[in-house]
């Protein structure tokens, strides 16, 4: 796959999945984590301090807008980030300085990581859960799953696909699609081969099959 950068809109003006133009916006808030690690915009108390004289106080942080295409039914965000902005976000994943900052914004995070990589104990509860609505042996696409330790019907598939770009080697048995990016894969390899640095601490894809930390329930 060619790594030549792709020329995207800033702002989502059709659907990202179909290109229909028939969208529903609702104002949102880009995760805060993410607004760090790609602008390296933190949030912000704003207080009398600032002197601004239309502004209310409080909380600031980085706005955006889920957006809904009533043609097919995606869900997405308007912004739409360029390839060095992706490098950004993603340079380094799940590594020690990437896994801080998360953590910093999302407690608990390095530690359902750490889980996580170890591998849940629930796979045969997910695999239960969905069996009345596949018909087996199936074919699998695990969209963000690591090494694919966690995916379930490892061994009841045909097909066993990981997308991933931590770099990291999959399981027995998991392939790593051709349309994944080579250079960010590559980088975050060879990093991950490299003792990491010590975590500083000065500051979500959806899934094809999703490795939750905790077993799935009916709605």
């Amino acid at each position: 796959m060619s790594d030549k950068p792709v020329a995207r809109p800033r702002i989502a003006d059709a659907c990202i999945c179909c290109g229909g133009q028939s969208l529903e916006k609702s104002p949102a808030i880009l995760m805060p984590f993410v607004a760090h690690r790609v602008f390296g915009w933190a949030p912000v108390e704003i207080d009398d301090s600032w002197g601004l004289r239309t502004i209310l106080n409080g909380n600031a942080y980085s706005i955006c807008n889920s957006v809904s295409c009533l043609d097919c039914g995606m869900l997405f965000l308007d912004i739409r980030f360029s390839d060095p902005e992706m490098e950004a976000l993603y340079s380094g994943y799940r590594q020690a300085e990437y896994t801080a900052l998360r953590d910093h914004y999302e407690p608990g995070y390095a530690e359902r990581n750490d889980t996580l990589n170890q591998g849940i104990g629930f796979i045969p509860e997910i695999e239960a859960f969905l069996t009345p609505f596949l018909p087996l042996p199936v074919r699998v696409l695990d969209w963000g799953g690591d090494t694919g330790i966690n995916t379930p019907f490892k061994s009841a598939s045909t097909l066993f696909h990981v997308y991933d770009i931590s770099g990291k080697p999959g399981i027995a048995g998991a392939v790593r699609p051709r349309c994944m990016r080579a250079s960010t894969i590559k980088a975050n390899a060879a990093s991950s081969s490299r003792p990491s640095a010590a975590p500083s601490r000065s500051a979500q894809p959806w899934r094809c099959c999703s490795s939750s930390a905790s077993p799935p329930r009916a709605a």
